[in-house]
């Protein structure tokens, strides 16, 4: 064989070798793309999640504060005046805050004490629902549903918190809960 043949083949499987190393970068960079996209979308239903969740914290708050047991919406990282980009803004909407069960609080020393105006405090199990959104890649809007029950202890929870439930209608009540 001459030495010109050689350097034909020689030519040959470098460019083979080539476009075997291009197949190979161009492989890995659709991969990185592709795994870079899911990173931001779980980050992104994860700070969705973390929205929903601070709606339960808000809502046990509110409750717990101003005895208010009606249903809320907010927005999380907005400024005072909205112009927060969309990508930094978090919709929560909390459900009403709504007893379950009430028993009397037996851990409760100011029962056993009589003092408080000898008010009797209860042990209260409530139920919540909360709805996390949040603008998400490509204009989809991320959104996370949680449902919550919390027991409450001392507590003294007015009348007016207990729905009438058993005198709703299945839509009635989905239309009241909003969710």
């Amino acid at each position: 064989m001459s030495v010109r043949a050689q350097a034909g083949s020689s030519y040959v499987i470098v460019l083979l070798v080539l476009l075997v190393l291009s197949v190979i970068a161009l492989s890995l960079t659709f991969i990185t793309t592709v795994e870079m996209r899911i990173g931001a979308n779980e980050r992104s239903l994860q700070r969705t999640f973390a929205a929903a969740e601070s709606g339960i914290g808000m809502a046990a708050a509110r409750m717990l504060v101003t005895n208010d047991y009606s249903e809320a919406t907010f927005s999380v990282n907005a400024d005072a005046d909205g112009s927060a980009p969309p990508w930094k803004r978090s919709g929560v909407e909390i459900g009403p805050v709504m007893p379950l069960i009430e028993a009397p609080c037996r851990l409760c020393e100011i029962n056993n004490s009589g003092t408080y105006g000898a008010a009797t405090y209860s042990r209260v199990h409530i139920a919540t629902t909360t709805r996390g959104q949040r603008p998400g890649l490509g204009g989809s809007n991320d959104e996370r549903l949680l449902s919550a029950t919390l027991d409450v202890q001392p507590i003294q929870v007015p009348a007016t918190a207990y729905y009438p439930i058993g005198e709703y209608t299945r839509d009635e009540l989905a239309e009241k809960v909003k969710f």
